[in-house]
């Protein structure tokens, strides 16, 4: 149970982190159109995912 929470939690922080590069760059005004801003926003979903599994995958190697 507690492997899945801290799996979560490393998720919930790249997100986040993902989430907010994107904002940074729609400040700057770039990124405003809609298709482009729907696209931007699916890859900090996926972004996240492969960080995460990353992240994982080098603890359990350096663990075993």
């Amino acid at each position: 149970l507690g492997l899945i929470v801290l799996v979560g939690l490393s998720w919930a922080f790249f997100q986040h982190l993902l989430t907010g590069v994107r904002h940074l760059v729609m400040d700057t005004g770039s990124a405003l159109e809609i298709e482009r801003n729907k696209r931007f926003a699916q890859l900090t979903i996926v972004g996240a995912i492969l960080l995460t599994a990353g992240l994982w995958a080098y603890i359990l190697m350096v663990r075993a």
